[in-house]
């Protein structure tokens, strides 16, 4: 039998005889003499069950059992009892014991008794289990939602006077045009190069109100898309468009790169949750742009492309490449090629070496992989998505 059992008696042949008896039946077994150590076997031990004597020396059977109860310990507790001792049988029912054993007790009894209580106590610890995971799971999802919601509200008061900065540079560069052509041979040169500058001013306001708008929506649908995860329908190329937009808009992304998009528009949409294939081609991008901070040459390329069996993203940066060694180890846990010098403690850091990791992780579910090539001055990064996750009317 599987369980781990702590037995607390002043007893010493009792707990002698009782721990050989359990210990033949394949329990776990550790012992205490008094209930001062009982406890702190049980906080060490984690047992399934505890078998108690009430009767003992300075702290009670009653009071270890109390103690326990008060401290939520997820055990079941085992009386040993006299059997001309009901009413202190009924005492310690009420004060949170589970079961009793009479003195003196049949092997078969003792091992079905302590067999019965340890089930009980895994049920209980699995299902305490499934509760937090299930509660931790429905947290998240509400704090995406209200993330999401935030988020939409915010976006939705920038829209407003963002289309009015947008809608009035549109009539200003209207009228202005209508203006110089009205003008034309009526004013001087000075007149003509003011109202030729105000003009290019008033187009690189409209470019400005045009991206941010570009960002904003990508935003917005991010947003939407992260507030309740479920499988959808996926456009890849649409999302590395979205996922470029809120690279561009990175402050920390300090030195120019190229970005080069080459996308399939005959790549099939896929079904599956936006997070995870957000979130694995974010982490490809972001990678690629630390790999080329201290390159003179900057560009980073993304495609899409597919065959017969499965649908690619490939990721290519100009980079400082990735040496062989590392090549073999760049998807295990913690593991970092990344390095960058703290100015102020004048020492390397590094990221956390689970980027590629998790991302590896996020895709498996979709029996999805990624693989890595180094050509000493770039790597490719290539996402393989089996076209079993094209997606259908079912999903």
């Amino acid at each position: 039998m599987d369980g781990r059992v702590v037995v607390i008696d002043d007893s010493r042949s009792l707990r002698e005889y009782t721990l050989e008896v359990l210990d033949r039946a394949g329990f776990q077994v550790f012992e205490a003499s008094n209930g001062q150590t009982g406890l702190e076997s049980v906080k060490k031990n984690e047992p399934d069950v505890v078998l108690l004597d009430i009767i003992m020396p300075g702290m009670s059977g009653m009071d270890v059992l109390k103690q326990l109860r008060k401290d939520k310990v997820l055990v079941s507790i085992l009386l040993f009892t006299a059997q001309s001792s009901v009413s202190r049988r009924v005492e310690g029912l009420k004060a949170g014991a589970d079961d009793y054993i009479v003195k003196p007790f049949q092997d078969e009894e003792l091992i079905a008794r302590v067999g019965s209580a340890a089930r009980r106590t895994a049920l209980e610890k699995n299902l305490v289990k499934l509760v937090d995971a299930r509660t931790r799971d429905f947290v998240k999802k509400e704090r995406q939602a209200v993330f999401g919601r935030m988020v939409q509200g915010i976006i939705h008061n920038i829209n407003n006077p963002l289309m009015a900065v947008s809608g009035f540079a549109e009539i200003i560069t209207i009228k202005l045009l209508k203006f110089i052509k009205f003008s034309e041979g009526r004013i001087d040169e000075d007149g003509t190069a003011l109202l030729k500058d105000i003009m290019k001013n008033m187009e690189k306001v409209s470019s400005a109100a045009d991206m941010t708008k570009s960002i904003v929506n990508a935003l917005l649908d991010k947003s939407r898309d992260e507030s309740i995860e479920y499988k959808r329908e996926i456009d890849l190329n649409e999302l590395i468009k979205r996922e470029v937009e809120f690279l561009k808009a990175d402050r920390g992304l300090k030195h120019t790169i190229k970005i080069d998009l080459d996308l399939n528009p005959s790549i099939m949409k896929i079904s599956g949750i936006y997070t995870d294939f957000s979130q694995v081609t974010a982490n490809l991008m972001k990678n690629a742009v630390d790999a080329m901070r201290n390159s003179p040459k900057k560009e980073l390329g993304i495609s899409t492309k597919h065959d017969s069996e499965n649908i690619y993203i490939l990721v290519k940066d100009t980079g400082e490449g990735v040496s062989p060694a590392n090549l073999k180890r760049i998807f295990d846990p913690f593991f970092t090629t990344k390095a960058c010098r703290d100015k102020k403690k004048n020492e390397e850091t590094g990221g956390t070496g689970l980027g590629l990791y998790t991302s590896k992780l996020l895709l498996k579910s979709y029996h999805a992989d990624i693989s890595a090539k180094s050509y000493g001055t770039g790597s490719l990064f290539t996402i393989s998505i089996p076209k079993t996750n094209v997606f259908t009317q079912r999903g």
